[in-house]
């Protein structure tokens, strides 16, 4: 793997340089120290200098950008920032629209919390389950039983950390209690750290197989077809009643002859 500062950082450290020489040049005769002494550095007035250092520092652009593991695979924050403005008008529309359509998911019970417990549960894996196993930047998610979201809540995948780890975070369509900024990128209460065993991805090529893999296909019809059956059973058909065939008397009427 190789890296590579790109411009725009290399533009960044040229003006850092140049607005405090001083300080390069003290770190330059020491590059090994854990601590520098601000006045041995800046002269007597070195702790207003490194206030201004510090000042320097708040407002350039990096300053508000997430500090993450060089792991991590994110979206920029002005991507972020689009995929919660689009969240916002889809829920802004189906609200002007009434009634929201309900879907039906199918999710077993042990899915979500076992009996007596009070923490998730990772009975559904996703790297066993899903089609495509790694989650990507984009995906759309429903919880299932992530920490701190509300069951159902659905939202937009902004960030894969390490596949070790297994996480990743995740804007989410509307606010909730445990929802943070996730340092920034969003708005609060919309962002979310979660496990990505926790999810359930909610496109539709991806759900079926999930939805296939714990309950066979077929089975709700077998389920209707044994209730149909058990209904016969209890409470037999009438047989049907052949119709009675009428009597008719005919009559032979004879052809008048005009003379």
């Amino acid at each position: 793997v190789i890296w590579e500062y790109t411009p725009k950082a290399v533009r960044l450290i040229a003006a850092y340089k140049n607005a405090f020489p001083r300080l390069f040049a003290a770190i330059s005769k020491d590059p090994d120290a854990k601590f520098y002494d601000s006045k041995k550095a800046f002269g007597p007035k070195g702790e207003d200098v490194c206030s201004t250092v510090l000042g320097w520092l708040k407002g350039i652009e990096t300053a508000t950008i997430p500090r993450l593991p060089s792991t991590t695979e994110a979206m920029p924050v002005p991507a972020v920032h689009a995929v919660q403005r689009a969240a916002d008008v889809r829920a802004a529309n189906l609200e002007k629209d009434g009634a929201v359509k309900e879907s039906n998911v199918k999710v077993p019970a042990s899915a979500i919390y076992r009996e007596r417990s009070t923490a998730a549960t990772d009975v559904l894996l996703a790297s066993e389950h899903s089609v495509s196993a790694p989650p990507d930047l984009g995906d759309r998610v429903a919880n299932l039983c992530a920490n701190g979201v509300p069951f159902g809540a659905r939202g937009t995948v902004v960030a894969i950390h390490d596949p070790k780890e297994g996480c990743v975070e995740v804007v989410m369509d509307e606010e909730f209690i445990g929802g943070s900024t996730l340092q920034g990128s969003c708005a609060n209460f919309r962002g979310k750290l979660c496990v990505w065993n926790h999810l359930l991805k909610i496109s539709a090529a991806d759900s079926q197989g999930i939805v296939e893999s714990v309950i066979p296909a077929g089975s709700g019809k077998a389920v209707v077809d044994k209730l149909m059956k058990d209904i016969e059973v209890a409470e037999p058909p009438p047989e049907p009643k052949e119709p009675k065939e009428e009597k008719t008397k005919a009559q032979n009427v004879a052809p008048s002859s005009g003379r």
